[in-house]
Protein backbone atom coordinates (compact mmCIF):
# COMPACT_ATOMS: atom_id res chain seq x y z
CA UNK A 1 0.00 0.00 0.00
CA UNK A 2 1.40 3.33 -0.70
CA UNK A 3 0.51 6.53 1.34
CA UNK A 4 -2.10 7.89 -0.89
CA UNK A 5 -3.52 4.05 -1.10
CA UNK A 6 -3.93 4.13 2.88
CA UNK A 7 -5.25 7.67 2.94
CA UNK A 8 -8.22 6.63 0.47
CA UNK A 9 -9.10 3.50 2.68
CA UNK A 10 -9.06 5.63 6.02
CA UNK A 11 -11.84 8.25 4.09
CA UNK A 12 -13.30 5.17 2.57
CA UNK A 13 -13.79 3.90 6.54
CA UNK A 14 -14.81 7.27 7.29
CA UNK A 15 -17.81 8.20 4.88
CA UNK A 16 -18.84 4.35 6.47
CA UNK A 17 -18.58 5.24 10.01
CA UNK A 18 -20.26 8.88 9.80
CA UNK A 19 -23.36 7.28 7.38
CA UNK A 20 -23.17 4.78 10.42
CA UNK A 21 -23.35 7.21 13.43
CA UNK A 22 -26.28 9.50 11.13
CA UNK A 23 -28.25 6.08 11.64
CA UNK A 24 -27.05 5.54 15.41
CA UNK A 25 -25.93 8.20 17.07
CA UNK A 26 -25.79 6.32 20.28
CA UNK A 27 -23.09 3.78 18.72
CA UNK A 28 -19.80 4.59 21.24
CA UNK A 29 -17.94 2.70 19.23
CA UNK A 30 -18.33 4.28 16.06
CA UNK A 31 -17.38 7.96 17.95
CA UNK A 32 -14.09 6.00 19.30
CA UNK A 33 -13.23 4.51 15.77
CA UNK A 34 -13.75 7.50 13.68
CA UNK A 35 -11.95 9.93 16.09
CA UNK A 36 -9.17 7.31 16.15
CA UNK A 37 -9.34 8.02 12.04
CA UNK A 38 -9.73 11.38 12.26
CA UNK A 39 -6.68 12.17 14.41
CA UNK A 40 -4.22 9.63 11.80
CA UNK A 41 -5.59 12.08 9.09
CA UNK A 42 -5.03 15.61 11.15
CA UNK A 43 -8.69 16.12 10.21
CA UNK A 44 -8.90 19.06 12.89
CA UNK A 45 -12.24 20.61 11.97
CA UNK A 46 -13.90 17.14 11.16
CA UNK A 47 -12.18 15.93 14.55
CA UNK A 48 -13.69 18.89 16.66
CA UNK A 49 -17.12 18.53 14.93
CA UNK A 50 -17.42 14.59 15.35
CA UNK A 51 -16.25 15.33 19.03
CA UNK A 52 -18.71 17.71 19.69
CA UNK A 53 -21.70 15.55 18.10
CA UNK A 54 -20.23 12.48 20.66
CA UNK A 55 -20.44 14.97 23.48
CA UNK A 56 -24.09 15.94 22.86
CA UNK A 57 -24.69 12.44 23.35
CA UNK A 58 -22.51 10.61 26.03
CA UNK A 59 -20.67 12.47 28.73
CA UNK A 60 -16.78 11.98 27.63
CA UNK A 61 -14.82 10.09 30.01
CA UNK A 62 -11.78 12.02 31.20
CA UNK A 63 -9.91 9.61 28.87
CA UNK A 64 -11.48 11.12 25.86
CA UNK A 65 -11.14 14.89 27.48
CA UNK A 66 -7.45 15.05 28.19
CA UNK A 67 -7.12 13.64 24.48
CA UNK A 68 -9.35 16.26 23.24
CA UNK A 69 -7.85 18.65 25.01
CA UNK A 70 -4.42 17.81 24.46
CA UNK A 71 -4.91 17.89 20.50
CA UNK A 72 -6.00 21.50 20.84
CA UNK A 73 -3.10 22.41 23.02
CA UNK A 74 -1.22 21.93 20.08
CA UNK A 75 -2.62 23.96 18.31
CA UNK A 76 -2.76 27.25 20.48
CA UNK A 77 -1.70 30.57 18.88
CA UNK A 78 -3.39 33.34 20.52
CA UNK A 79 -5.01 34.20 23.41
CA UNK A 80 -8.46 33.21 22.15
CA UNK A 81 -7.52 29.88 21.79
CA UNK A 82 -6.40 30.07 24.99
CA UNK A 83 -9.36 30.67 26.63
CA UNK A 84 -11.45 27.72 24.53
CA UNK A 85 -9.14 25.35 25.52
CA UNK A 86 -10.31 26.90 29.52
CA UNK A 87 -13.65 26.42 27.85
CA UNK A 88 -12.97 22.84 27.29
CA UNK A 89 -11.82 21.97 30.53
CA UNK A 90 -14.62 23.56 31.94
CA UNK A 91 -16.65 21.67 29.87
CA UNK A 92 -14.94 18.30 30.83
CA UNK A 93 -15.30 18.74 34.73
CA UNK A 94 -18.87 19.03 34.52
CA UNK A 95 -18.74 15.88 32.80
CA UNK A 96 -16.71 14.45 35.69
CA UNK A 97 -14.88 14.86 38.82
CA UNK A 98 -11.50 14.00 37.62
CA UNK A 99 -8.47 14.58 39.64
CA UNK A 100 -6.23 13.76 36.47
CA UNK A 101 -8.78 16.30 34.49
CA UNK A 102 -7.88 19.30 37.39
CA UNK A 103 -4.07 18.25 37.67
CA UNK A 104 -4.01 18.88 33.16
CA UNK A 105 -5.94 21.86 33.85
CA UNK A 106 -3.86 23.41 36.95
CA UNK A 107 -0.83 22.53 35.00
CA UNK A 108 -2.27 24.04 31.87
CA UNK A 109 -3.08 27.17 33.38
CA UNK A 110 0.65 27.46 35.44
CA UNK A 111 2.08 26.86 31.66
CA UNK A 112 -0.12 28.85 29.78
CA UNK A 113 -1.66 31.79 31.86
CA UNK A 114 0.61 31.92 34.61
CA UNK A 115 -0.71 35.37 35.39
CA UNK A 116 -4.08 33.07 36.46
CA UNK A 117 -2.11 31.11 38.98
CA UNK A 118 -0.62 34.52 41.01
CA UNK A 119 -2.44 36.05 44.23
CA UNK A 120 -2.73 39.80 44.75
Amino acid sequence: YSDEDKSEEIQKQVEELKQQLQANPKDKEGYDKIIELYRSLGEIDDLRAIRLQYKQNYPLSPEIWIQWISDEIQLVSSDEDKDSICHLFQASLKDYYSIDLWIHYLNYVNTYLPSEMSTT
